[in-house]
């Protein structure tokens, strides 16, 4: 049990660090032209994709990726 409880905190986390990742290139690299860019994108996209579908627009602001960011960070308090 402890090894799953210990793969399942190091994979959220993981994610977590992506859509951090993923916020701050944002502000520096909005299309991806780079590949880590490009990578983080598309490694996110699908937890984000979801979520913007069901979110009402707020213009410039992607809330989604905020609330994945804070959902994972509720995930991985309650495993730890």
């Amino acid at each position: 049990m402890a090894f799953a409880q210990v793969f399942a905190g190091v994979f959220v986390m993981l994610l977590w660090a992506l859509m951090l990742a993923r916020i701050l290139l944002t502000w520096t690299d909005r299309r991806g032209k780079s590949r880590a860019s490009k990578a983080v994108f598309q490694l996110t996209e699908p937890l984000l994709a979801p979520l913007r579908r069901r979110l009402p627009s707020t213009g410039a602001f992607d809330a989604s990726a905020v609330l994945v960011l804070v959902v994972l960070g509720l995930v991985w308090r309650f495993i730890l």
